[in-house]
């Protein structure tokens, strides 16, 4: 089964990434971080609604208030308080289309399902992953634009990473991959396309099943395999909770990791360090720290 398989019906004048975008703001907040230093000074807490914020329309989005917590203090003391700030608060529509996942867990449930889930991001394997997997994609982005001598980094490099980096790890076929994109971009516009964000959960929750039954018959050293064989005092996952995982793990990369990393970087190219700002390394040496005049 591929993901054509799953939705021959794409709809390839549809553009998930911009409708995406435009509902968080792109195009309309260009710099929202003194707005973000006035909201820590003046409202600790504040209510906020999400239309208003971005500039959308009725259409574009539904009313959605959400309360912000905005200090250290607060997010620390609403962290803390499990049972007056409960994860649930997701079930009603994230869990609509992530599943039963990680997000909407409070403890002990939590606490278990993590313990199973880490089991496939051993250091072992995250050293097996930088050398095989990460490694190889950013060369291979790279190699990509190089010979033009300027590129549009977000496109070309941030953007696309950490989703061919966690395609790999789950051993998707190279030619699915550009829709299994799309659908994890669907997944998380599920504010602004309901009816989207559920076909694309169905989608690849009929794709992964297919893919666990294979790999429970036969492991593999891939990600999917890992999880399907994790156990814990004698509980293992679901092929929902695995699904369910999945979904996140995709929309992860497909939306949080890339800005992450985006922004990561233009602050890097913005202010790079040199020989006369550079910090001394933290450890005592009495050799010059790389990059610095001296320590």
């Amino acid at each position: 089964m591929t993901a054509t398989d799953v939705d021959a019906t794409a709809d390839d004048d549809y553009d998930p990434f911009d409708l995406f975008n435009r509902a968080n703001g792109a195009g309309t907040v260009e710099n929202p971080y003194p707005d973000f230093v006035a909201m820590r000074r003046d409202t600790p807490v504040a209510e906020l609604d999400l239309r208003e914020m971005f500039g959308l329309s009725d259409d574009e989005a539904p009313e959605n208030a959400v309360w912000t917590l905005n200090t250290f203090d607060a997010v620390q003391a609403a962290l803390r308080d499990g049972e007056g700030f409960s994860s649930k608060g997701y079930e009603e529509i994230m869990g609509a289309v992530f599943g039963h996942s990680i997000l909407e867990m409070d403890e002990p449930e939590h606490h278990t399902y993590r313990g199973l889930i880490q089991q496939a991001f051993t250091r072992k394997a995250m050293e097996r992953w930088e050398n095989d997997v990460i490694g190889p994609v950013v060369h291979s982005l790279i190699d990509g634009f190089v010979g033009e001598g300027r590129a549009d980094l977000v496109r070309g490099l941030t953007f696309p990473f950490p989703f061919d980096v966690i395609a790999d790890q789950l051993v998707l076929p190279e030619d699915d991959r550009p829709r299994f994109h799309r659908m994890a971009t669907e997944l998380i516009s599920v504010q602004v396309d309901m009816e989207r964000a559920l076909k694309a959960s169905a989608d690849l929750h009929a794709y992964f099943s297919t893919i666990i039954a294979e790999r429970r018959a036969a492991p593999a050293q891939d990600l999917i395999s890992v999880l399907a064989g994790a156990e814990l005092d004698g509980q293992q996952l679901t092929d929902d909770e695995i699904i369910a995982f999945l979904r996140l793990l995709l929309s992860a990369g497909a939306e949080t990791t890339y800005r992450s990393s985006s922004n990561l970087l233009f602050g890097l190219l913005t202010w790079p360090l040199s020989g006369t700002t550079a910090r001394c390394c933290p450890r005592p040496s009495r050799r010059p720290c790389a990059g610095s005049r001296r320590c």
